[in-house]
């Protein structure tokens, strides 16, 4: 999929949220999501390296 067809992809959900009442959720949902990626790629969360 391209960038263009993400965007347009984006921005089509974007007014459909937005006519609907629901863009609220929405971004909830999106600060979730960034949240959660956010700590799964904290090195915390990496494999340890094997020490000699």
């Amino acid at each position: 999929m391209g960038l263009s067809k993400l965007i347009s992809l984006s921005v089509t959900l974007a007014f459909l949220a937005v006519g609907t009442g629901n863009l609220p959720w929405v971004l909830k949902q999106v600060r979730k999501a960034q949240f959660e990626l956010i700590q799964e790629s904290k090195a915390t969360n990496w494999p340890k390296a094997i020490r000699m």
